[in-house]
């Protein structure tokens, strides 16, 4: 049986508009346990959106 977000998971894995990175760490995270792979991708998500306000007023190089 699959659930709507398999369906998700496959369009995006198969998408050629997704970064070949994002397949990567989305096809690693599905390898580890949920709840951990969750918690780290809120931690990654909670750094590069301060990194991204911190380049956005000129204080970290945009590369």
């Amino acid at each position: 049986m699959s659930t709507q977000i398999d369906h998700e998971i496959r369009e995006v894995l198969n998408s050629p508009v997704a970064s070949n990175w994002l397949k990567e760490a989305l096809g690693k995270a599905l390898e580890r346990d949920c709840v951990d792979a969750a918690n780290d991708a809120e931690v990654l998500m909670d750094l590069l959106n301060k990194r991204c306000e911190e380049a956005f007023k000129g204080l970290v190089p945009v590369s």
